[in-house]
This record gives structure tokens, sequence and C-alpha cells, in this order.
């Protein structure tokens, strides 16, 4: 959801900016398997492995978010109207701090309720639905 905000907010990138942009796209095409590793396991004694595994995958894509995130604000030169977008990218990595602790939380305890972690997952989900939401969208 935050990606395409990102590239809305940047009118240029660099060598890092690139390559830090594949490697969040490389984990969210890769991010069927964990789903499908949850789906292929529930119901069995593994599941708590199987959503520990989602849950710490999603924090890794968050992880590489955070990352091209903190590359965008190390050169401001790149970002539109710096002085009104730095802010949003700033509150953004707050967000992801958050979230990855949050993500930890739920690959921890997948282990002793596989159900609660899951739910935590999901509503981390609602949670990116608000908080990426602009006040211009419909």
């Amino acid at each position: 959801m935050g990606h395409h905000k990102i590239f809305n907010r940047i009118w240029k990138a660099n060598h890092w900016i690139i390559l830090l942009n594949g490697l969040v796209l490389l984990f969210v095409v890769l991010f069927p398997y964990p789903t499908k590793t949850v789906g292929a396991f529930i119901g069995t004694p593994a599941v708590g492995t199987a959503v520990a595994f989602y849950a710490a995958f999603t924090a890794i894509i968050v992880l590489s978010m955070l990352f091209l995130n903190l590359a965008i604000l190390k050169n401001k030169s790149v970002i539109i109207n710096p002085e009104k977008n730095a802010g949003w990218f700033k509150t953004q990595i707050r967000q992801q701090v958050a979230a990855i602790i949050i993500y930890g939380v739920a690959t921890a305890i997948s282990f002793y309720s596989p159900t609660a972690a899951l739910a935590l997952t999901f509503l981390m989900w609602v949670y990116w639905a608000v908080v990426t939401k602009d006040g211009n969208e419909n």
C-alpha cells in the first residue's frame, strides 16, 4: 500500500533506491510462499512453525521497506518538496519500526497460539490500510 505512495513523493532514484526497491519487490513476489505454507499446515502440529514463518517473512518485507525509506530520507534531493514530504517519510519509518516489533511478537507467540499470531498479522493489514490512506482518496 505504501510502496506506490513512496514513488509519488520522489522525483528520481539513485543506485541504492533502485536496489532497495528491487529487494522490496523480491520479497513481495515471494510472499505467496509463506501464505501457502500456513494454508498447508493448518490443522497439523506444525501450524505454529508455519505461522512463525509467515509473520517473520512479513517483518522482512517491512524491514526492506524501512531500508528503502531510510535511503530516500538520507538523500533528500530525490524527494519532491522535501519540506512537506520528509515528514511523511519519518512517519513511515516510525510506523515500520513499530510494525517490525509487532511482527516479531507475532512470530514469537505463534508457537504458543498460532490463531492469536494470525489475528495479530491480520490486524496489521488493517492498520496499514488505515495509516497509508491519504485524505484525498475516495
